[in-house]
């Protein structure tokens, strides 16, 4: 496997046939993809941008070495100068993991792992609620049938109304085994 670090502008070629090649990136130079690039299927794996083209050649783009510092730019064949990430999200691929690079160094202190219930007599954490405890809340329409007397039964049998008579009723609120009064009309 030929191995390449990238120190000033270049055009980054397809590979020869069955060829793997790769790039360590480095912050300070950009990476300038050939037209051929636009044939090849890229794939993130890790740290690492992989071009697979069909001839079975690859370019890997090695981004692992990079620790915090910010990412190259990419040069488009026509161009175009994209951020890594804009040209990942361009893909409909997901962000390069690079190493993480040095940590910080903290002042000594430790996590602070008390619980209240430990620190206070009857304070305890509560659980989460399950939502399956709340009462699944419907908006059915009721259905009902009229006759000519002004008169209506309200159904709740979801069974369909004969288009005829037509049957309208006005708007009511009504607590749930309380009675309500409707203005019905009817209308042939």
């Amino acid at each position: 496997m030929a191995k390449n670090t990238q120190k000033t502008i270049q055009p980054i070629h397809a590979p020869q046939e069955g060829e793997m090649r790769t790039i360590d990136v480095t912050p300070d130079a950009p990476i300038k993809l050939s037209q051929e690039f636009e044939q090849a299927e890229p794939r993130v794996e890790g740290a690492s941008l992989i071009f697979t083209f069909a001839n079975g050649g690859q370019v890997v783009l090695d981004f692992s070495d990079l620790g915090q510092a910010a990412l190259p730019n990419i040069v488009l064949a026509d161009g175009t100068v994209l951020s890594v990430d804009e040209y990942l999200r361009g893909l409909g691929l997901q962000e390069i993991e690079t190493a993480a690079g040095p940590g910080t160094q903290s002042g000594g202190v430790g996590a602070y792992e008390d619980d209240p219930g430990d620190i206070i007599d009857g304070v305890a954490k509560l659980g989460g609620l399950d939502p399956r405890d709340f009462p699944a809340v419907t908006d059915e329409e009721l259905q009902g049938r009229g006759d000519d007397a002004g008169q209506a039964t309200i159904l709740d049998n979801d069974e369909p109304v004969p288009p005829t008579p037509a049957v309208s009723v006005s708007d009511v609120q009504v607590d749930e085994g309380q009675d309500a009064v409707f203005t019905v009309s009817v209308t042939n």
